[in-house]
């Protein structure tokens, strides 16, 4: 009979499995799986394994398991089934891929006809002969001439022309020694028994430190990296792999079972999938039947949950060690805060991340020091921050002889993590803008006139206006605005948006609180203060007030409307006016009365 529509069903294929020797592994994982079913059901393991034969002149390929087989009901109602995956006996566990799925039928891709030839281990001892013609799509069921000794399958591929070359050993050994990360029972080619290690061989590997250096080699050749990885994290599932900073964001994981490898995915919970990544054997991962993704059940929530262990200590490893920690947090800081923030099973690394200190010298990145270790020898109760230290350059100079921890936040991440480590550390996190407006405030001279002055200027928000005496006389007005609980919700809500990979609200509802500081040591302020007391034009000394904020509101990065550009430009006329008309009366101050007559 005919299976299907051959032509549309060759190019789904080909979508499936572009590479054309994916066959060799698809047949090894099936045998895989029907000897992992047999030693299930006898107990037994050690006279199981896979043959297989290649002969150049036929061409033809030959692979023989003596696993678990199918009864010719099971084999009608699964391989002669090209959309089901999956069989089922009452003596043995649904195998996890599907013993003869999509990855079959990646053998039409190769040949031209399929035979296969097999006998169940909880049958009537009878053997069953499948036939598919690969160009046609027909098939035939039928007793073999040649009926197998023992339970197992034997799969027969006769090659087209275009693929006889793969009836070679030493290309079948080279593929499988690519698609192999251990050899669970053993496979012989054409004889000779494959040199790769066994199950346990390679776990003793994984848990020698003897054989780290390996062990990186070997995850630098899988990723095909030009530098090696930053660190590994060996257990009983593989290893977890640090990418190095260079290439810029981890690839996915490569998952084997029973040592073949199934897929790459993207398994590692997120954002630390922008760190790390992976080799492992999960024997338990349930994966798709056409191998592009796994079933996200419990078993691959159990294995999310084994890696965030790992990370654990791979962390703590990596933090004992400068010479890798160095590279580490330079170059993974940001997505390694976002990680321990956005998964409660990491909150313990929360205290233990690095801060940025802000000290005579810039922003160093202080890897000896972290939360925990700062609240024991912190000599107050707060921390003082800065999320701009460009900006707040001035302020930062104010507190530096003082004494003050000062640390740079650079990101919503980081900012959330201060927040979360300062409370559970019962240190106060101060903005240096409520450090240095608190400060101020205690010092603030009364000027009602100033303030008053100040706060009829136009301007796009309104302030509150202080006026205080300081010793750098060069700034004569500083705005300054207050945290509140909508700076948090915002920093929040923008974390949220970086782990997911969105872009943020543009508007987050909520009031910003505003301070104007007026320096009254500066001559521009002292000017406007004596022409309050002389009794100078109003419109004048606000031209003048008006000027100073719109300076100080540039200056603070504030963006400033065409109307307001408009209305300054004229108060700033008003003024040269104003002043040209007092050098022609020869007056010296802009704010003095006019003389009198004699």
């Amino acid at each position: 009979m005919v299976l299907l529509n051959i032509g549309g069903f060759r190019e789904f294929l080909s979508s499936l499995f572009p590479e054309p020797e994916t066959f060799i592994r698809e047949l090894i994982q099936n045998s895989m799986e029907a000897l992992h079913a047999a030693a299930r059901i006898s107990g037994e393991s050690r006279n199981l394994g896979i043959d297989i034969k290649v002969d150049t002149g036929t061409p033809t390929i030959t692979i023989r398991d003596n696993g678990c087989g199918m009864t010719r009901q099971e084999l009608s109602e699964n391989l002669a089934t090209v959309f089901r995956s999956g069989w089922r006996n009452g003596d043995y566990d649904a195998l996890g891929v599907g013993q003869f799925g999509f990855g079959f039928f990646s053998t039409m891709l190769v040949a031209d006809l399929v035979e296969v030839r097999t006998r169940s281990i909880s049958g009537d001892g009878e053997s069953t002969l499948w036939r598919f013609d690969c160009k046609s799509g027909a098939t035939d069921m039928f007793d073999p001439k040649r009926p197998l000794e023992s339970s197992g399958f034997e799969v027969t591929l006769h090659l087209s022309d275009e693929f006889r070359h793969f009836a070679s050993s030493s290309h079948i050994i080279e593929t499988l020694k690519e698609y192999l990360l251990f050899c669970p029972f053993a496979i012989h080619v054409a004889g000779a028994q494959l040199d790769l290690p066994t199950r346990a061989q390679w776990q003793r590997m994984l848990s020698d430190p003897r054989s780290i250096c390996d062990v990186i080699e070997d995850a630098q050749r899988a990723f095909s990296w030009e530098e090696a990885p930053l660190a590994v994290r060996a257990s009983d599932d593989g290893i977890l792999v640090v990418t190095p900073p260079a290439e810029q964001s981890a690839p996915a994981t490569k998952i084997y079972r029973h040592g073949v490898f199934v897929l790459e995915t993207e398994i590692i919970p997120q954002p630390l999938n922008y760190i790390f990544c992976g080799i492992f054997n999960v024997d338990a991962l349930n994966i798709r039947p056409d191998r592009k993704s796994f079933i996200d059940d419990s078993a691959a929530e159990a294995f999310r949950g084994r890696i965030l262990e790992q990370v654990v200590l791979l962390f703590r490893e990596l933090s004992r060690e400068p010479r890798q920690s160095v590279p580490f947090f330079e170059g993974w800081l940001e997505p390694m805060i976002a990680s321990v923030m956005f998964h409660n099973a990491l909150e313990e690394l929360r205290p233990e991340m690095p801060l940025r200190l802000v000290g005579s010298r810039g922003i160093t990145l202080a890897l000896e020091t972290n939360w925990k270790k700062l609240s024991q020898k912190l000599s107050g109760d707060r921390v003082l921050f800065t999320r701009d230290p460009v900006a707040d350059r001035a302020m930062i100079d104010f507190f530096r002889g003082t004494g003050e921890t000062i640390v740079a936040l650079m990101n919503a991440g980081e900012y959330a993590l201060a927040r979360y480590c300062a409370r559970a550390s019962d240190i106060r996190l101060v903005a240096i803008s409520d450090g240095y407006l608190e400060r101020q405030k205690r010092e603030a001279e009364d000027h009602c006139g100033l303030t008053t002055l100040f706060s009829e200027a136009r301007s796009g928000r309104t302030y509150e206006f202080i006026c205080v005496r300081e010793s750098d006389a060069r700034i004569p007005l500083k705005l300054l605005r207050e945290n509140s609980e909508h700076d948090t919700v915002k920093d929040l809500l923008m974390m949220l948006a970086a782990v997911v990979g969105k872009e943020p609200p543009k508007e987050i509802p909520g009031e910003d609180r505003w301070i104007g500081i007026i320096n009254l040591s500066h001559p521009a302020i002292d000017v406007l203060s004596k022409g309050l007391e002389t009794g100078t034009s109003r419109s004048r000394l606000r031209n003048g007030a008006e000027l100073l904020l719109l300076s100080a509101r540039l200056g603070s990065g504030e963006e400033i409307s065409s109307e307001e550009q408009i209305a300054h430009a004229t108060a700033l006329g008003n003024l040269m006016a104003d002043a040209f008309a007092m050098k022609c009366s020869d007056r010296h101050l802009p704010f003095s009365r006019p003389k009198k007559q004699i």
